[in-house]
């Protein structure tokens, strides 16, 4: 008895298990066309919300996603659509609809590196739709406009790249210039005061020269002036003994004029003593006739 209760028991859990089952597929299915309802009246964070609480019940269903993800689509919101579009099956409209995503998304970059990635990303997806369905005329429309947008954003980029290559040229070339300026003002600087060292060693050494010429000048003025001076002092010693000669001689000859004048007077006086002892003598009258005899008269 006990037994047969078990069993029971266990069947009717297994019936709750799959008519729950049963209620969730049916309220998903539910949803998603309450959703579809919602986003074809135009609203779209409406049928948001409803494939979002789907989605809480089974995150992995493939509608779900693809609705959601056309929904944030129409409410702009790009990016976070592309995160549902890519939890869907990948198949032409997937595919298409995540390039008009990307160039969207290229749309509103600011940045041109950023813009041409997105226009990128947008045109390998429109190819591979394309491959799926080759007569898609609006799929091929596409890709040749984001193409086109492309190459000329590509020509931009290469003209704004050679612009700056030409200006870091330019902007090289003017400090390489710079550089070569200063090089050359501090070679003129180095020269300057290599010629101003030099100009003053040479100043200096014709100062030196000069100083030299000039002492050697005064030296010989002083040795000739030495010179003169002893010349002088010979000159006047030479007058000196010259003049003592003189002196001397005149003494000598003084000395010898007065023994010639006493000498003289010596014999004068004997003269005289002589002539007057001979009147002495001879004192007497003549008279006229005395002389006769005498030739001459003395």
């Amino acid at each position: 008895m006990k037994r047969i209760s078990c069993y029971f028991i266990l069947a009717l859990m297994i019936v709750s298990l799959l008519s729950g089952c049963n209620r969730d597929q049916k309220s998903i299915a539910q949803l998603i066309e309450e959703g579809n309802q919602l986003y074809n009246q135009g609203k779209y964070q409406e049928a948001i919300n409803i494939y979002q609480s789907g989605l809480t019940v089974n995150s992995g269903n493939q509608q779900l996603n693809y609705n959601l993800a056309n929904a944030l689509y129409r409410l702009g919101k790009y990016k976070e659509s592309l995160s549902y579009y890519n939890q869907a099956t990948k198949d032409k409209e997937v595919y298409m609809n995540i390039g008009n995503v990307y160039k969207m998304l290229g749309d509103q970059s600011k940045q041109l590196a950023e813009k041409i990635k997105n226009y990128q990303e947008a045109l390998n997806n429109y190819k591979s739709a394309i491959k799926l369905d080759m007569n898609d005329k609006e799929l091929k429309f596409n890709y040749e406009y984001v193409n086109k947008l492309l190459r000329e954003l590509n020509d931009k980029q290469q003209n704004k790249q050679d612009n700056k290559k030409k200006e870091e040229n330019k902007d090289n070339q003017e400090k390489k210039q710079d550089n070569e300026g200063k090089e050359d003002s501090q070679d003129k600087k180095q020269q300057n005061k290599e010629n101003s060292q030099n100009q003053n060693t040479k100043q200096q050494n014709q100062s030196d020269k000069q100083k030299q010429q000039d002492n050697k000048g005064a030296e010989e003025k002083e040795s000739k002036s030495s010179g003169d001076s002893q010349t002088k002092e010979n000159k006047e010693d030479g007058k000196q003994e010259e003049s003592a000669k003189e002196s001397s001689i005149k003494e000598e000859d003084g000395k010898l004029d007065q023994k010639k004048l006493q000498e003289a007077f010596s014999i004068l006086q004997a003269l005289e003593k002589e002539e007057e002892d001979s009147l002495k003598n001879n004192q007497k009258i003549k008279k006229p006739g005395d002389n006769q005899g005498d030739k001459y008269d003395w």
